[in-house]
């Protein structure tokens, strides 16, 4: 998941808030008002080439949430890795129906990731470098050696300091969507787990096969919390996007 821009807060609101005094009138403001509108202009054209020059380098805008850009550039990143996960389970990422649902997969994942960081920001909720660092030691435990993960990095693109970025903001997310539902109290009733093994569990021959149904009942448990807490945390994402405008463009 790529990080999106910080939502920018006016210059004057962070001087008033941090309790400064405005300056006094400068020298500028005492000279002829053609002066400060031709200096206004110049700073307004630069400013407007800045954004413009940004914007093309980046591929254009794809979505904005609440004015907040998503560029093409990001979106093609994450739609890169997205089908690199898919072809290392050994999915078609060359059939077309893959490639419509993942082009909007990853455009929806970016949206999602932008309203629940800007969601947690606001709740007030950081993150320390220990979280990251015990995050990211675990994914080395995960690929047996920091040169081995350092190796898998490299064939998806993916430097450092994005690895970082991306540990630091499913961090952030997971602490919000704990701080505003109970996920952890989920429970799996006896009658769930017997209705998912009728619907799942192979007929005839087949089933002679598979392992004592008390055997099976802990990993069906685990599925089943863990579509309930898919649930709930897409009930969240579609509340805080509910109250986000959100401009897709491609």
């Amino acid at each position: 998941m790529d990080t999106p821009e910080a939502v920018t807060t006016p210059v004057v609101t962070e001087v008033a808030s941090a309790g400064l005094e405005m300056p006094q009138t400068p020298w500028y403001r005492k000279r002829p008002l053609v002066i400060a509108l031709a200096a206004a202009l110049l700073i307004f054209v630069a400013a407007g080439y800045y954004l413009y020059s940004n914007t093309y380098k980046q591929g254009g805008i794809v979505a904005t949430v609440d004015g907040q850009p998503i560029y093409r550039a990001e979106y093609e990143e994450n739609l890169r890795l997205l089908q690199e996960s898919a072809a290392g389970q050994g999915i078609n990422i060359e059939d077309e129906a893959f490639k419509a649902e993942a082009q909007t997969q990853a455009l929806d994942n970016m949206i999602n990731n932008m309203v629940l960081i800007r969601a947690a920001h606001e709740s007030n909720i950081v993150v320390e470098d220990a979280d990251i660092n015990e995050v990211h030691a675990q994914l080395v435990a995960s690929v047996g050696s920091e040169e081995a993960l350092a190796t898998r990095m490299s064939e998806i693109g993916l430097s450092e300091e994005k690895l970082r970025t991306n540990i630091e903001e499913r961090i952030l997310v997971d602490k919000y969507i704990e701080s505003v539902s109970d996920v952890e109290s989920i429970t799996v009733s006896d009658e769930e787990i017997q209705a998912f093994l009728e619907q799942n569990l192979p007929q005839g021959a087949e089933a002679s096969e598979m392992p004592p149904i008390e055997e099976l009942r802990p990993a069906v448990e685990a599925q089943i919390k863990s579509m309930k807490q898919q649930q709930m945390v897409q009930a969240i994402i579609e509340g805080l996007r509910g109250e986000a405008k959100v401009d897709v463009r491609i």
